[in-house]
């Protein structure tokens, strides 16, 4: 008999969308970290011009913005860690029982 496979849970997807989690070089002075969830990839940028602050966008796996609009926008803030979770809150949202079980 074939085994049924169990499906991903929320902790697993996000574990796995960090372990992804890697800083690219760049040519400015905003610094960028790419990663993949939901097999997405994704781009987290720290601008620190006059406000600093952390988005994230859609982008290609290496990197390059392909979003227009910002999935999290954190300003005042330069702490990655934080932006990260805040994205993937976002982008690995919690599923009740109700949606699992109708």
């Amino acid at each position: 008999m074939a085994k049924t496979k169990e499906p991903l849970t929320r902790e697993d997807l996000i574990e796995s969308a960090i372990g992804t989690f890697k800083e690219i070089p760049t040519t400015t002075r905003v610094r960028a970290w790419t990663f993949q969830a939901n097999k997405k990839n994704y781009v987290l940028l720290k601008y620190r011009n006059m406000l600093d602050y952390i988005a994230v966008y859609e982008s290609t796996r290496a990197g390059r913005k392909t979003g227009e609009k910002a999935i999290i926008n954190h300003e005042n803030s330069t702490d990655v860690e934080r932006g990260l979770n805040a994205a993937l809150d976002i982008l690995i949202p919690e599923v009740t029982n109700e949606i699992q079980n109708p």
